[in-house]
């Protein structure tokens, strides 16, 4: 594409590809730069539909559709009824976090710390 990148060089209207490129082109170790590297952070509006609701936790618009008829995630319903189901981001982020795990480190110790506290030791 570009030979030389520079602060003269448009930057407008290019598709993801060609922007990685741009910067492959422009990288000290020229084409360092991966497609992998570079993270592209999507923004999700605070009302989310099941196919932004998907696109967020990454499951497919058809669970989404299955945990909506299981209960098994936090939607809303208009009060004029119909198919449509909303989300709130916040709710949602919270309940893809909810079920945390320990790591082994923490089981150890909070295991020494429950057994120190009894005098079981």
């Amino acid at each position: 594409m570009y030979t030389e990148v520079t602060t003269n060089t448009p930057l407008a209207a290019l598709t993801v590809g060609q922007f990685l490129e741009v910067l492959e082109n422009a990288s000290p170790k020229g084409g360092a730069v991966a497609s992998e590297d570079v993270a592209v952070k999507r923004v999700f509006p605070d009302i989310l539909s099941k196919k932004q609701c998907a696109e967020l936790t990454g499951y497919s618009v058809w669970t989404i559709s299955r945990y909506v008829c299981e209960n098994k995630i936090p939607y809303f319903k208009p009060a004029h009824g119909g198919r449509k189901v909303l989300f709130r981001r916040n709710e949602i982020e919270g309940w893809l976090l909810a079920n945390r795990h320990e790591t082994i480190e923490e089981f150890k110790n909070n295991f020494d710390l429950k057994s120190h506290g009894n005098g079981n030791k």
